[in-house]
């Protein structure tokens, strides 16, 4: 589940951290959050995304504009997040300075999901989910040399992916060492901390919420995908469609159906959901609503928001879980010893 958490000796250097920090920016929260954390004890890197804008669609200020141009290195997931960026970061930025996350060398990108219910038939929302069941053909997808010409083919929300953080860390690191080597041993030694603390925690979740194997959820948009993965789970339905439209009312009456017919555990609602179309799904039903933040927007900014952000996103899961009707486990299970006294009846 989990990569090798150990970096590599070679990176550590021997001597105490004498220079200056280098001029880092990084563009939002999550990522932010992880190079701050290797970075402590030595600077704080610079954000372009802060609380007030949207990572899919801003306008850089003219300040941002000097700092990119300013900047010893910049950090950032790669245009298919942030599409915007990418011309004042060809204009601005020296080449040899953009550090794109999405190209690292062993990150897992999953192509983009579209659970588009549009057409109203339960069957294929059940088909959808079924697919996903185990996740196989995300395996298809460790690495990215096959997606380097397709970039828009792979979910951008790379950053939940707990493997892809860690190989980050061991990325960002080896190239912060590069241009700051006297300050070498403080990065390795944060990096170090930080990965295993990450995958320590997230095996924890991950066997937390394998005690309950059978819960259905609806999203606002689909952002969870490589969380998903990690967790072996995935949602029924999104709340708004894959292009970022306002959701019709013929998806929201398909979803109302889905929510009655289905036993439906709750809705993860992220910040760009709007409450009115939430509130119009769940009338009437005893549904909870969990608020989430994968971007960490909502969040200190800071060596510790990465950290805050999957742990509040396994603790809305496993919210959702607990909430999953009774009835809901009992046809689960009946399904299963169904299945099982089939099989046996196969063997005789």
């Amino acid at each position: 589940m989990l990569r090798n958490t150990a970096l590599s000796v070679a990176l550590i250097c021997a001597g105490p951290a004498l220079a200056e920090a280098p001029n880092v920016m990084t563009d939002i929260p999550p990522v932010h959050s992880i190079v701050s954390a290797i970075m402590e004890g030595v600077g704080t890197p610079d954000i372009i995304v802060d609380r007030q804008t949207s990572v899919h669609n801003m306008q850089l200020k003219p300040s941002q504009m000097r700092g990119l141009q300013e900047t010893d290195l910049l950090i950032w997931v790669g245009p298919t997040l942030s599409p915007w960026m990418e011309k004042p970061v060809a204009s601005a930025v020296g080449e040899g300075k953009s550090m794109v996350l999405a190209d690292v060398e062993g990150v897992i990108r999953l192509e983009g999901h579209d659970h588009d219910h549009d057409h109203g038939e339960e069957d294929h929302a059940e088909d959808e989910h079924a697919d996903h069941e185990g996740h196989d053909d995300h395996a298809d997808h460790e690495g990215h040399d096959d997606h380097k010409d397709d970039a828009a083919s792979y979910d951008p929300h790379l950053w939940l992916s707990p493997d892809n953080a860690i190989v980050w860390v061991q990325a960002i690191t080896g190239k912060l060492i590069e241009i700051d080597p006297e300050n070498a041993e403080t990065y390795a030694a944060n990096a170090l901390e930080f990965a295993s603390g990450l995958a320590l925690m997230s095996l924890a979740h991950a066997t937390e919420l394998n005690d309950y194997p059978h819960f259905t959820y609806i999203v606002g948009h689909d952002a969870l995908g490589y969380l998903e993965a990690f967790y072996d789970r995935r949602s029924i339905a999104q709340i708004v469609p894959t292009d970022g439209s306002a959701a019709s009312v013929a998806r929201v009456q398909m979803l109302q159906g889905l929510i009655a017919e289905r036993k439906i555990s709750c809705v993860l609602q992220d910040y760009e959901t709007p409450d009115k179309i939430v509130a119009q799904l769940v009338a009437g039903e005893d549904i909870p609503v969990r608020r989430i933040d994968p971007l960490g927007q909502s969040l200190e900014f800071g060596p510790d928001l990465y950290m805050a952000v999957m742990t509040d996103l396994h603790q809305a899961m496993l919210d959702c879980a607990q909430a999953t009707p009774a009835a809901a486990h009992d046809d689960d299970h009946k399904e299963e010893d169904h299945d099982h006294d089939d099989h046996d009846d196969h063997d005789h």
